[in-house]
């Protein structure tokens, strides 16, 4: 009798530490997924931030969301669905793989084209005012010419005195 109840303890202990053991593995996956998940998240708003339009944008926020529809899909499964579990734990890794590359790629694109409009604006302000210096001495020239000009052609008329 004491050893079907060591036997018995024994088995329940196992039975225990091993449902531990899987719900640790499963918490830890999951907690590092929403880790990646909140990276990726600073990348697109990183990528945002530094100039990208709302069609780059959507797209990565269309991702994000298919994500969020998978990781609450894969919240609802039963932990004897291992390799539902395991597809679904690939392709939300894929997709943030993909998010994430896809958000450097549009932060680069996005910095590259707002560095490119600056110097575009710089560089039209500076030949704008190159024009106003030229044209303004070019006025100046032409109203002092006509200036001299009037002075030369003017007649000296005396004065009468009454």
């Amino acid at each position: 009798m004491i050893r079907v109840s060591t036997l018995l303890v024994f088995s329940l202990s196992f039975i225990v530490l091993l449902l531990l053991v899987h719900s640790a593995s499963v918490t830890s996956q999951s907690i590092s997924t929403e880790i990646q998940l909140s990276k990726v998240i600073q990348d697109v708003q990183a990528a945002e931030l530094s100039g990208a339009n709302s069609d780059e944008t959507r797209d990565l926020a269309v991702q994000l969301n298919t994500i969020i529809v998978i990781h609450d899909e894969l919240q609802k499964l039963t932990p004897v669905e291992l390799g539902k579990r395991a597809q679904l734990d690939q392709q939300i890794n894929r997709t943030l793989m993909s998010v994430d590359t896809q958000a450097n790629e549009i932060a680069t694109r996005a910095s590259q084209r707002t560095s490119t409009n600056h110097l575009f604006v710089y560089s039209s302000g500076a030949v704008g005012a190159l024009i106003a210096t030229v044209v303004y001495h070019y006025g100046q020239l032409l109203r002092q010419r006509y200036r001299i000009k009037r002075t030369f052609q003017m007649k000296i008329i005396p004065r009468r005195r009454e």
